[in-house]
């Protein structure tokens, strides 16, 4: 190569550097990214100065919907910060040519959110938006099983935001909604979940039936289901909803102190305020009891636990045909046993000239003595009394019972009203004898006047 060819390719290579050097003064190197955005060989002043007086953004959703957001209509302006400076030495351009830049910058961005929002959710893509449903448990007919969740097409403004920011920041003027879609927060392989619904099936198996003789109440399928609380999607037994259920049975079907219509011996229906006779269940033990029996998932049937207990029990009535009746008017008693009549006396009562009348009531005989010393205040209360009796059948727990008087030779009439007893009903030996003998704990005694 002679010396005349060399100079001219020094010649050229150095036009050649230095048109490089003029390039690379106004246009950045092919390789260059920025903010991992590919912006090779692009004039200078792009970056520095981002117009986007014409620039619109289509935001494309699920079925179809859109959302176009001029640049203009929400005041964006993308600006680079102040002390920014593209650090690209033209001069070296022939070694910068191959290799990669990579460049961050924190452009200063401001745009009015609140107008970008009210025109994000006056498109439709906010129209007629359905929530997504997280995935639950519940029953089949046959048992319970998990149903799925389901997406929706409601979007999350919030994680979209940034994505519109990014794609004016890069004029990138299409951009679609994924992530940006609320999603479910329980799926249908969710642990906890499978394992509410596995509990679920447990309790389902559960069947706890209370009798009370004329009736059943059944414990089971969703109306045990009520009684369990979620926690999340744990189960937790509340033992307060079960007091209240068993609380409500008591309420419907307690007859202790309960005023009753009442069928006299020979002068019609009578109204007797309650006495100490009836059923009351005992809410807090019966409780416990049911709640025993969750816990140790036993399928049973069981007596409520009772404070009272009567004789008889029906839908409408528990006194039954087996009971004691006492007329204070008549001053007259009968005894039924089974239905039949088994014994009828006349008696002398509680004396209420003396303000010692005998109580009214539904009682009951809830004790039964023999050979009892009675004893108590005579009327005026100056002086005490002790009466032997041979047989002592108390009816309510304020010391009035039924017993013999040896001392009586008269029964009946009007012997009660200035020869009365303190409130006892005093019966003939014979006939006191037989009603004990033939009378256990918990007869209904119906005392009424008519």
């Amino acid at each position: 190569m002679n010396k005349k060819t060399s100079l001219g390719i020094l010649v050229a290579l150095l036009a050649i550097y230095i048109f490089g050097v003029f390039i690379f003064s106004f246009y950045t190197y092919p390789k260059t990214y920025i903010n991992n955005t590919e912006l090779g060989f692009v004039n200078k002043s792009e970056i520095y100065n981002k117009d986007l007086r014409d620039f619109k953004l289509t935001i494309k959703g699920k079925d179809g919907k859109t959302a176009i957001i001029p640049a203009q209509s929400v005041s964006y302006e993308v600006k680079l910060p102040k002390d920014f400076k593209l650090e690209q030495n033209s001069f070296t351009w022939p070694i910068e040519l191959f290799r990669k830049q990579e460049i961050t910058i924190d452009y200063d961005i401001d745009y009015n959110k609140e107008r970008l929002i009210q025109l994000l959710e006056s498109s439709e893509l906010y129209q007629n938006t359905k929530e997504p449903q997280n995935a639950y448990v519940d029953f089949d007919g046959k048992e319970y099983i998990i149903y799925p969740e389901e997406e929706g097409n409601a979007i999350d403004t919030e994680k979209l935001m940034p994505k519109i920011a990014n794609a004016f920041n890069e004029q990138i003027d299409t951009i679609e909604v994924n992530e940006e879609y609320r999603q479910p927060e329980i799926t249908a392989d969710n642990k906890e979940l499978m394992e509410l619904r596995d509990n679920l099936n447990e309790i389902a198996k559960i069947a706890i039936t209370l009798d009370l003789d004329y009736k059943e109440y059944e414990l089971k399928g969703q109306n045990l289901r009520n009684l369990f609380e979620k926690e999340g999607t744990a189960l937790k037994l509340n033992e307060d909803l079960v007091r209240e259920y068993v609380r409500n049975i008591a309420i419907e079907t307690d007859t202790f102190g309960k005023t009753r219509e009442f069928q006299t011996t020979g002068r019609g229906l009578v109204t007797v305020e309650g006495g100490i006779y009836g059923w009351q269940i005992d809410v807090d033990k019966t409780k416990e009891e049911i709640i025993d029996k969750i816990k140790n998932k036993e399928s049973v049937t069981i007596e409520p636990i009772y404070i009272h207990r009567g004789l008889y029990r029906s839908e409408n009535d528990d006194i039954g045909n087996t009971y004691l009746e006492i007329d204070l008017t008549r001053q007259h008693m009968w005894y039924y046993k089974n239905g039949e009549l088994l014994v009828e006396t006349d008696i002398v009562t509680g004396d209420p000239t003396k303000n010692h009348p005998t109580p009214t009531g539904v009682d009951k005989i809830w004790s039964r003595e023999e050979g009892r010393t009675l004893r108590g205040q005579n009327f005026g209360g100056n002086s005490e009394y002790a009466v032997d009796v041979n047989y002592w059948m108390p009816i309510n727990w304020d010391g009035i019972g039924i017993h013999d008087t040896d001392y009586r030779d008269q029964y009946g009439g009007k012997i009660y009203q200035g020869n009365g007893s303190h409130g006892c009903i005093n019966t003939p030996y014979e006939k006191v004898k037989e009603i004990f003998n033939n009378i256990v704990n918990n007869t209904p005694v119906i005392v009424y006047e008519s």
